[in-house]
């Protein structure tokens, strides 16, 4: 044996002096990462806080990582192996013969005799009872973790409320993905502005159902420009149709998927919300034809020219059936006739003709006409509280006694800007615009309208 033999045996103590440090400093660590752990699962029961799971467990490798590298400041040398080996050699030769820096025959001599003892010290080393594992801190690394799955199984309300919080942030992502995705596809410019004006509305945006809102309301004005471009005739803006189309078609996919993952989180949207996209799918599994769209657009053109003509001759014959009266407004009666009343109103009667008016004012007498008066009733007073009657009786001929004017009473409004309350009109009727069940021409007019106001804002 030679010099060569120490230096082997003094680097197994060595790396078994490090493995032994690893492991006590691992249990260690490991008690410190649970407990910082089960400190973030309690404190994440104290308020709302998205992610607690992913910031605990994140919390605890941190600490983990944070103590094992920590303890590399007191990692063993070689110098503490040759101290552990040199307790199992007599005489301290091993430490003697580590620090000889002279050659000569006595040096050369303790050197042969340490190296014919090391093996037998490192077998007595090796012997020695050593401390791998630390019992307190792998109780103390039990009651942590058991403790930490206790947290993990019966979550709180508040952290149930911070599981439905990751859901719809996550689907919110989901969206914009989408949207980037679409973005990326798209072929023509009109597209491509829409698209990013979309991204730019719902870029901070955190709600699912708002961020769906202005999904739907895209997709609408989508299908508006569609169908304004498909009026023309050539072929530049069939192409553009086509890819706005293609948009419209995939905003409306991807909100009947949104749609679908709130109903199953246990948050439905909106009733005139769901409607709109029922509608919409609806109308993409028909796909009716655009001629007989152009028909029932006639048709509605010309319902709408017999109603307006149905109404021009019942107004005529609701003139010749009016009585006369005296003031501003409809009387109120009580009685056979006379009576006093004050504000807005309507009456209808029955008899030679029929005839409707409103007004304001205060007035007293009677009128003469005849007929039922079934139908005619009573309104409360504006303000006041109060039963409806109905008077059944004739109403004989008279002068009005006596008529009195003045200002009706009215609530004040608050002004507010243009600019603020536009959007909120914008986005009721674009949410209900398939309940109104208006015309097809109508319901064109009026998209266009909230559409250029919105371009303008």
């Amino acid at each position: 044996m030679n010099n060569r033999d120490i230096h082997k045996y003094v680097k197994k103590t060595d790396k078994l002096l490090k493995m032994l440090h690893f492991s006590r400093t691992l249990q260690s660590a490991l008690v410190a990462g649970l407990v910082l752990a089960v400190a973030l699962l309690l404190v994440s029961r104290l308020f709302v806080l998205p992610y607690y799971e992913f910031y605990a467990y994140a919390a605890g490798f941190f600490a983990v990582g944070s103590w094992l590298l920590l303890s590399f400041k007191n990692l063993p040398n070689l110098q503490q192996a040759v101290q552990e080996l040199d307790r199992f050699t007599p005489h301290n030769q091993l430490l003697t013969v580590w620090r000889l820096t002279e050659k000569n025959p006595l040096a050369e001599e303790l050197t042969k005799k340490t190296a014919q003892t090391v093996p037998f010290s490192y077998q007595l080393f090796r012997k020695e009872r050593k401390a791998w594992l630390r019992p307190k801190w792998l109780i103390g690394a039990v009651v942590s973790a058991t403790l930490m799955v206790l947290l993990l199984i019966f979550p709180s309300n508040l952290q149930n409320q911070a599981n439905d919080v990751e859901k719809e942030l996550e689907l919110v992502e989901d969206i914009k993905k989408e949207v980037d995705e679409m973005n990326k596809q798209a072929e023509t410019e009109i597209v491509k502005k829409e698209l990013d004006t979309l991204k730019t509305t719902i870029e901070d945006e955190k709600d699912p159902e708002a961020v769906l809102r202005e999904v739907v309301k895209k997709q609408k004005e989508l299908d508006l420009k569609e169908r304004q471009l498909a009026e023309k005739k050539d072929a530049s803006a069939e192409a553009i149709s086509k890819d706005i189309g293609k948009a419209a078609d995939q905003l409306a996919g991807q909100a009947g998927k949104t749609q679908t993952a709130l109903s199953n989180m246990g948050k439905p949207v909106a009733f005139p919300l769901q409607q709109t996209i029922a509608n919409r799918e609806q109308s993409t599994q028909e796909n009716p034809s655009e001629s007989e769209t152009g028909k029932s657009s006639e048709g509605t053109g010309d319902a709408g020219s017999s109603d307006a003509n149905g109404q021009s001759s019942d107004n005529e014959e609701r003139k010749e059936g009016e009585g006369e009266s005296k003031g501003q407004g409809q009387a109120q009666g009580q009685g056979q006739g006379q009576g006093q009343g004050q504000g807005q109103g309507q009456g209808q009667g029955q008899g030679q003709g029929q005839g409707q008016g409103q007004g304001q004012g205060q007035g007293q007498g009677a009128g003469k006409g005849k007929g039922s008066r079934d139908l005619l009733t009573v309104p409360s007073r504006i303000g006041g509280q109060g039963e409806t009657a109905v008077d059944s009786g004739e109403i004989g001929e008279g002068k009005a006694a006596g008529e009195q004017q003045g200002a009706v009473p009215a609530t004040k409004g608050t002004i507010q800007p243009y600019e603020e309350v536009v959007g909120d009109y914008s986005d009721a009727y674009f949410s209900s615009a398939d309940r109104l069940q208006l015309p097809p021409d109508l319901q064109t007019i009026v998209e266009q309208y909230f559409t250029d106001i919105e371009t303008d804002k």
